[in-house]
């Protein structure tokens, strides 16, 4: 059967659990819509894992040993290739020239034989699989179609983002029990995942970009889910308004791709990229600065990253969806389709820095804050830079590893954080009280996931992240100033494990103490950060969704079965990938000709290091909150400067928000005062003839005749003196 002849139900069916829990979802019973949307969505991910083997099957399968000699032929063609240019530019003899030639001959003639070797099963004949439909035309012609790709890359994102949104409905069935609007939450989040997987699906980008703004809808929806809050209207609207910016720049990005391939079909770019751009690095570059701009809004990159932490105003399961599974995956699955265009430009190196950067902002601002949501916030803005790491450093592949090693252990913590905070009734971690007394399920997938984001052997976070710092270390050949993103890396990589460590150890082991976070004056934002008053405050406290219990408590088998479906997730994924298993992953997910896969004697060191610096931040954390034999405490205009996020928030309403603000006021009195005015007099005049026309409708027949009489009249006299009208 043919892939593509099921593959539509798989987004459909989360789409019909929004449908039908919006019109039926209050008649269903108490929990009978939520169990319908998890129904669909088991559907759903059975047909994403058939999806997934039925890729693999049509997929071609490759030899490691043979692959790691044809990337060593490959590496010693542009070494021969340059050799000829400085021949031909230094006037050399022909004879020089042609046996430099001859040899690149050689090289290639034997390059493609050593392909030929090293494949061992061709593809299907009709891999990948991709379907098109008309759709939109386009002056006459047919411009748009409707249309799925199910190459590898879809096939995996499919399964993550089905599996994974799977288990947070799972999750959401107890976690959501007591909120109001319990069916409206399922339908929202339905919608959500829908969204997700019908983007990465997609086989053009207008497609794809209609997927991407009903993600945007859908998480304005959830993340001001609790409407009665102040604070969740304001997060919501902060994040659609920082997202949408950003998108302006996705918009016209997809508008110069058409411009300039005359197509938005994925699968025609990248097969015309290289023509088309290989005299155009400029084209190239704007349009894949365009994109990431878009992309950075998505995936909350520096300096757009600041709608992400206020989007924990939403319920936990929204985290973890927005998190993990969805919305932020969004960007960086748009920068690996353009991969094509973004090589043949010059916009990959500030990709990196930009996601090098964010990867330490955003982890040295974690061990700043109390609030368990916040921290994983921090450490989603964190790894996501990560990923556009490993995609400015040419490590496509590591990105795509960690992408989903990411989704996998980052909703296993976003998930365990909501059982630590539906058992003990606080999200404060100074105010959950030895936990591990009390949540054994939750504390052990919790470390599951703390171990993998820190990139501990064997969880997933250990490869995929050493992947990507692998790829910056083989970028150094390309660009000296690769060296300095690879210590960035290392140094986010510390102060991760330093972070998740210490979340761990004052929620689990440590006894209730009084909260640095309520006893600091700037309360972690607030005021400043959604623009809030005092009494908008105060308006909030009523809505409190959480009181602290005396005694906490583990949490149901919804929650606890979603937390070990993933943390086995998170520990088998990586191995998947990791070159024990012969790098399975990267030789089903791959660009170009061949896997470019690593040797294990490339990778030892790198294992080595990586190991040390997650060892040295666990190490530092248990010094300092475990057993506090370091009697260190951070400044306070340090611990200020870092919980008010660098005040870039505040820096942003000053700059931005207030000057409009001001020019907004103006406008609203002329739009009051004189549109408002004018609309007001028009219809003020048509109330004066229509009732004018109201009493000459009399309903008297004789009116009507001697009106009809005048009528004639008049028109006689005007023919008469006229002579014609």
């Amino acid at each position: 059967m043919n892939p593509l002849s099921y593959a539509y139900l798989i987004p459909l069916l989360p789409a019909l659990g929004f449908l039908l829990n919006m019109l039926f979802g209050y008649r269903l019973g108490k929990r009978g819509g939520a169990y319908l949307s998890v129904g669909l969505l088991l559907t759903s991910t059975l047909l994403a894992t058939a999806l997934l083997l039925q890729v693999r099957q049509a997929a071609p399968v490759w030899d490691k040993a043979a692959v790691f000699e044809v990337l060593e032929a490959e590496e010693a063609l542009p070494p021969l290739e340059e050799v000829l240019s400085e021949a031909k530019a230094m006037g050399a003899s022909r004879e020089r020239v042609e046996a430099l030639e001859a040899e690149i001959a050689l090289a290639e003639e034997k390059l493609t034989e050593l392909e030929h070797e090293a494949l061992i099963r061709e593809p299907a004949a009709d891999f990948p699989f991709s379907s098109e439909t008309p759709w939109i035309t386009i002056a006459g012609e047919q411009g748009i179609p409707f249309g799925f790709l199910l190459d590898p890359f879809a096939a995996l994102m499919v399964f993550m983002v089905s599996l994974v949104s799977l288990l947070i409905h799972l999750f959401s069935v107890e976690y959501m029990a007591g909120e109001e609007r319990y069916p409206t939450f399922f339908a929202y989040i339905s919608l959500f995942a829908a969204a997700m997987l019908g983007m990465v699906m997609s086989r053009n980008l207008f497609l794809l970009l209609l997927f991407w703004e009903l993600m945007g809808v859908m998480s304005y929806l959830l993340i001001g889910f609790f409407y009665k809050k102040v604070s969740a209207q304001q997060a919501m609207k902060k994040a659609f308004l920082v997202t949408k910016l950003a998108d302006l720049g996705l918009l016209v990005g997809i508008f110069w791709i058409y411009r300039a391939f005359g197509t938005l079909d994925l699968l025609a770019i990248g097969e015309l990229a290289p023509g088309l751009l290989a005299g155009s690095a400029g084209v190239a570059t704007g349009i894949g600065l365009l994109l990431f701009l878009g992309a950075m809004g998505k995936s909350a990159q520096f300096p757009l990253h600041v709608w992400l932490l206020d989007a924990m105003e939403g319920p936990t399961p929204v985290s973890a969806m927005i998190h993990a599974a969805t919305m932020v995956a969004a960007g960086v699955y748009l920068m690996a389709r353009a991969y094509p265009i973004l090589e043949m430009g010059n916009a990959l190196p500030l990709i990196a820095w930009v996601g090098g950067l964010t990867a330490l902002f955003a982890a040295a601002l974690a061990p700043a804050f109390a609030d368990i949501k916040k921290i994983l916030a921090w450490s989603t803005v964190s790894q996501l830079g990560f990923m556009f790491l490993g995609l400015g450093a040419f490590g496509w592949i590591a990105a795509i590893f960690h992408l989903v090693a990411h989704a996998f252990f980052k909703s296993l913590l976003f998930l365990g954080s909501g059982s630590m905070i539906h058992g003990s009734g606080t999200q404060d971690i100074f105010a959950m009280n030895q936990l591990k007394k009390y949540m054994p399920s939750t504390r052990w997938t919790f470390i599951i996931g703390g171990l993998s984001l820190a990139g501990v052997f064997p969880f997933a976070g250990f490869w995929s992240k050493d992947e990507i710092l692998l790829a910056v270390k083989n970028a150094l050949s390309v660009n000296g100033g690769y060296g300095l993103l690879l210590l960035i890396g290392y140094a986010a990589s510390f102060l991760t494990a330093l972070y998740i460590s210490r979340t761990y150890l004052i929620a689990f082991e440590q006894a209730k103490r009084p909260s640095p976070w309520q006893a600091a004056k700037w309360n972690q934002g607030g005021l400043g950060v959604l623009n809030m008053s005092a009494e908008d405050l105060a308006q909030d406290a009523e809505y409190d969704h959480h009181d602290t219990h005396d005694t906490p408590h583990e949490s149901g088998w919804h929650i606890t079965t979603a937390l070990w479906v993933l943390a086995i997730s998170a520990t088998v994924f990586g191995i998947i990938g990791s070159p024990f298993t012969g790098n399975a992953l990267q030789g089903f997910v791959y660009r170009g000709i061949v896997p470019e896969l690593e040797p294990l004697s490339a990778q030892w060191l790198g294992f080595i290091v990586s190991t040390l610096v997650a060892l040295s931040g666990i190490t530092l954390a248990y010094l300092l909150y475990g057993n506090a034999r370091l009697k260190l405490q951070a400044p306070q205009l340090l611990t200020q400067l870092l919980q008010q996020r660098f005040y870039l928030d505040q820096a942003y309403y000053f700059f931005a928000a207030g000057p409009l603000t001001r020019l907004a006021k103006p406008l609203a009195w002329f739009d009051r005062r004189i549109i408002d005015a004018l609309v007001d007099f028009l219809a003020w005049l048509v109330a004066i003839v229509g009732d004018a026309l109201r009493r000459v409708q009399t309903g008297r027949l004789e009116h009507y005749a001697w009106t009809m009489a005048a009528a004639a009249v008049v028109l006689l006299l005007a023919l008469s003196f006229g002579g014609q009208l």
